[in-house]
């Protein structure tokens, strides 16, 4: 699963280290994509995510690649991003989930979301 983060300071994303085999030691893999005082404020933002679904379960050939407002942020190979159940599905969503670092009314606002087998361009 990957997760797109905020927390009081930065944007990360995120892969649990639950998609690593048993015998991996490596911690839950964490990229900063952007520190808050980057991202511009008071205007839309462009998000666009490249997940290449790996070939099984915690097999590690999948690929990521994470473009803001026309940036690439993230271009990793060689992750776990295939489903526990196998299902060459992606399963997508958008959450908003509060937590000691939230503040009291915070929002997220999301307009022309578009999942595709195919990049679209800009």
């Amino acid at each position: 699963m990957l997760e797109l983060t905020f927390d009081a300071t930065q944007l990360y994303a995120i892969l649990d280290n639950f998609y690593y085999s048993s015998d991996s030691n490596e911690p839950n893999h964490r990229w900063t994509l952007a520190t808050l005082a980057q991202l511009p404020k008071e205007q839309w933002i462009s998000f666009v995510v490249f997940y290449k679904q790996g070939t099984g379960f915690r097999v590690q050939d999948g690929k990521l690649i994470v473009w803001i407002d026309g940036a690439k942020k993230l271009d990793v190979g060689n992750v776990p991003t295939g489903t526990q159940s196998g299902t060459p599905f992606v399963i997508w969503g958008i959450g908003l989930y509060g937590g000691p670092n939230n503040p009291v009314g915070q929002f997220e606002r999301f307009k022309d979301v578009t999942v595709t087998s195919q990049r679209l361009e800009n």
